[in-house]
């Protein structure tokens, strides 16, 4: 979240401060007291601090600037709306707005009646872009194993992937001839492309390279051996000769990404993670359609017209790119 948007989020809190109150809720109450005396043995040290926290008094007094004080609840009304992170950076925050608010007001600029919409609509943005959304993301059912697994199965390809690998490679006829060059190619500071120039009579624009290439392709283009030295490189080996296909090869190991694959136990997590997420998107999209669709709304002429220039120049065809 941008600095901006956390300035929005807290401005919008400081317009509402007199309208709303966040309050703690109180895990342990309709409880016995012989029921708490036996949770007490299993209370770890970091539910202890939690308690701790929520013990603390929500009206209590965090910071107070220019004779305005930020209260304990609505720092934490900060937090719980994403303008800050922790209590600390949420009294930063507010101490800084305040301070740059007082300024502000000094300045007048508060007055006027741009400046009195300007604050509104942020008041009034938030409340329909947070706090409904918010409200909405309720309703969202959460996705079940069951269906993480099917979409799991569904892209089995992004969870098994094999080896790959890129590499440069020149041919010779002659075995003594590819010693020779793969002598010159471990020295140090060699150049693999020159030495491609220098011993490739009828050159190509790859300049040797085979990029991103399985096992079976490396293979099938520079034989057994070649593709079995490969997999057992590291990044800038330089490799053979090898009997290949068309001659001997001695190869230049550029990328290596080796082959993985990801159980489902582990891909669950994320895989529900982008599940909600999407779930959200598709479900906020929908209820902000049948809301819209719902209100009243009367567009003026020239509004309409604005409208009509907008879908023609999306129609139209595209000219040449820029040069």
């Amino acid at each position: 979240m941008n600095r901006f948007y956390k300035y929005v989020v807290v401005l919008v809190l400081v317009l509402m401060v007199g309208q709303c109150r966040v309050f703690a809720v109180d895990n342990s109450a309709g409880e016995t007291e012989s029921s708490k005396v036996k949770k007490m043995p299993v209370t770890t040290s970091k539910e202890k601090k939690a308690t701790a926290v929520e013990n603390k008094d929500p009206d209590r007094v965090l910071v107070t600037v220019n004779g305005v004080s930020l209260k304990g609840w609505q720092a934490d009304a900060m937090m719980k709306y994403g303008a800050s992170r922790s209590l600390l950076k949420a009294t930063e925050l507010w101490s800084d707005i305040q301070a740059k608010t007082a300024e502000a007001r000094r300045r007048q600029l508060d007055k006027g009646r741009d400046a009195q919409f300007i604050l509104n609509l942020y008041k009034e943005y938030y409340l329909s872009g947070r706090l409904l959304i918010n409200e909405l993301d309720k309703e969202i059912p959460q996705p079940t194993e069951e269906l993480a697994r099917k979409k799991y199965n569904d892209n089995i390809d992004r969870y098994n992937r094999p080896f790959k690998a890129t590499v440069r490679h020149i041919t010779f006829q002659k075995r003594t001839q590819a010693q020779k060059a793969a002598d010159e190619a471990k020295e140090k500071d060699a150049d693999f492309e020159k030495l491609y120039e220098k011993y490739t009579k009828q050159q190509d624009d790859s300049k040797g390279m085979l990029d991103k290439m399985t096992v079976e392709k490396l293979k099938a283009k520079l034989g057994e051996e070649s593709a079995a030295a490969v997999q057992n490189a590291k990044r800038d080996d330089v490799l053979g000769p090898f009997v290949g296909v068309r001659g001997f090869e001695i190869i230049k190991v550029t990328s290596i990404s080796p082959a993985y694959f990801i159980e489902f136990d582990k891909a669950k997590i994320g895989i529900l993670g982008q599940m909600t997420r999407q779930m959200k998107t598709d479900m906020r999209k929908k209820a902000f359609d049948e809301i819209k669709a719902k209100a009243e709304i009367v567009k003026s002429q020239e509004i309409i017209e604005l409208e009509k220039q907008a879908e023609k120049a999306k129609s139209a065809p595209k000219g040449p790119p820029r040069k």
